[in-house]
C-alpha cells in the first residue's frame, strides 16, 4: 500500500510521542475535506493501532444511543465557544493540539507566511486567517 505524504512524518512523531491521538484523528478529518493533505483512516489504525470511527460508524455491536446521537460530535464545536474557550480555540480545527514545529510545517506546505510570528496563538490565527 502506498502511503499519504504526511504518513511517515506522523509515524515516526506517534512513535517519538511528539503527537496526540486527536492531532493524528485532525490529519485524518483534514485529509477528508482536503485529500492528500492528511492521512486516511487506515493510515491512522496502521500508526496508532487503535481504531478509526467516527461518530456515524459505531464499533461492531454498539448501539447508537440517545445520547451520542445529537448534532455535536465530540471535540466538535457546536458554535459556541465553552469553558472560556474563545471562539478561534473552539473552532475543531485541530491546530491547537498541533506543536509551534508542526504549525509551521502545516503552514508551509499551505504557503502561508509566518513571517516574524513566534507565539503558538499568533502562528494559529494567521493560518485561520489564511483559510
Amino acid at each position: 500500500m502506498e502511503h499519504s505524504p504526511k504518513y511517515e512524518t506522523l509515524a515516526r512523531k506517534w512513535k517519538l510521542g511528539y503527537i496526540t491521538e486527536e492531532t493524528l484523528r485532525g490529519y485524518v478529518e483534514l485529509n477528508d475535506r482536503k485529500p492528500g493533505k492528511g492521512i486516511t483512516a487506515e493510515e491512522f489504525e496502521e500508526i496508532t493501532g487503535i481504531p478509526y470511527n467516527t461518530p456515524e460508524e459505531p464499533e461492531e455491536g454498539e448501539e447508537s444511543t440517545e445520547e451520542d446521537s445529537g448534532d455535536s460530535v465530540e471535540g466538535e464545536s457546536s458554535g459556541e465557544p465553552e469553558n472560556g474557550e474563545t471562539a478561534a480555540e473552539s473552532a475543531g480545527d485541530g491546530l491547537e493540539n498541533m506543536t509551534v514545529a508542526e504549525l509551521k510545517e502545516y503552514a508551509a506546505e499551505r504557503g502561508i507566511s509566518l513571517s516574524g510570528l513566534t507565539r503558538k496563538a499568533d502562528i494559529i490565527a494567521a493560518i485561520r486567517a489564511a483559510q
